[in-house]
């Protein structure tokens, strides 16, 4: 059996929807919690979710999952352009995920009891406990793929 990279380009990011949008959810029920609110910005017992890296990175899974579907229901012929710059996009977010792990990191050593705190307020003992390490993990595995099918387009 033949492994179609076409197919688990989507697959992949459809796992990076459902961590991080979850994460994202998570994050505006304890919010608003707190707040009784989703749009209060400013003198927040914790940040609000519109405001954090798990946002952003979230948005970047839906419209690269959009983008890599959207590619596999065209015909392979002509895929060299949006295979290229759907590459230089999840380039750019897997440079902002693993961004984000070395500020959470940094932060990490920063701290006396070394903890750091996430999104939706969350306290975690390690930076791997993050749901950024795994949101990351879920960009570099479909920046791999991509970049395969990238190349895989570029030779045809």
């Amino acid at each position: 059996m033949k492994l179609n990279l076409r197919v688990l380009l989507p697959v992949i990011l459809s796992g990076g929807v459902i961590l991080s949008w979850s994460t994202v959810f998570q994050s505006f029920v304890v919010f608003y919690g707190y707040e009784g609110t989703i749009f209060k910005f400013t003198n927040c017992t914790i940040t609000n979710p519109f405001l954090t890296p798990c946002f952003y990175g979230a948005l970047g899974f839906g419209a690269a999952l959009i983008w890599s579907s959207s590619l596999y229901l065209k015909s392979t012929k002509g895929l060299f352009g949006p295979y290229r710059y759907l590459t230089f996009f999840l380039l750019f977010c897997t440079i902002f995920g693993w961004g984000n792990v070395a500020y959470e990191v940094w932060e990490w050593f920063k701290t006396a009891d070394h903890t750091i705190s996430g999104c939706g307020g969350k306290t975690f003992v390690s930076p791997l406990q993050s749901p950024c390490v795994w949101g990351s993990v879920f960009y570099l595995i479909s920046l791999i793929v991509v970049s395969s099918i990238y190349r895989k387009t570029k030779r045809d």
